[in-house]
């Protein structure tokens, strides 16, 4: 039992990841994912964001999606489903403002999902998919934070997903309090 514990702790901190440093895109390719529930998630197209996505974009409305966004990850860390609606739906409304383009579209429909589900695991799958985007839009405007992106290996059964936090103190979202501290900085992005 003690063996298994160890390596499963020294998986999480020392498994490589392909994520490049700099990058400033976000893939939402993405195959049907199953549900607790037994649905489906709709699979979306081939989407290819940029930071051209935010160019129209004010500094106003990317802290608020940042803020938003934050709320969003620390409501994971807990655990906490009603939360992390909370947070979706004050992204919802920080996108009222925000000029349409695929990235809002993209952070409108999955904080929608989320806002409609209790179901902790399907909002962590969304969660995911945001985050990609935020750390483009991150990468293009100033958010008014420094926000580490970080990343678990061991996370949606080891296909590894990265997050953004205004800490450099790992708390994973996509485990709560199970493996709070899996995860490393992979990189710092300033705020302007």
């Amino acid at each position: 039992m003690f063996f298994l514990l160890v390596s499963f702790a020294m998986a999480c901190g020392n498994k490589s990841t392909d994520a490049t440093e700099g990058e400033t895109v976000s893939d939402h390719s993405h195959e049907e994912m199953d549900h607790a529930d037994g649905e489906k998630a709709e699979a979306s197209a081939d989407v290819i964001v940029t930071a051209e996505d935010f160019k129209n974009l004010s500094e106003k409305v990317a802290a608020g999606i940042a803020d938003s966004y934050l709320q969003l990850k620390d409501a994971l860390v807990a655990s906490d489903a009603g939360k992390s609606k909370e947070a979706a739906s004050s992204m919802l409304s920080a996108l009222e403002d925000a000029e349409t383009s695929m990235a809002v579209k993209n952070l409108k429909e999955d904080a929608q999902q989320i806002v409609e589900t209790d179901e902790l695991e399907h909002i962590r799958e969304r969660f995911d998919r945001m985050s990609k985007d935020v750390y483009v839009m991150a990468k293009a405007k100033n958010t008014g934070h420094t926000l580490y992106k970080q990343y678990c290996p061991m996370a949606f059964d080891n296909q590894g997903a990265f997050w953004l936090s205004s800490s450099e103190e790992i708390r994973n979202p996509y485990f709560g309090d199970k493996m709070l501290k899996c995860g490393k900085v992979q990189e710092t992005i300033a705020a302007n």
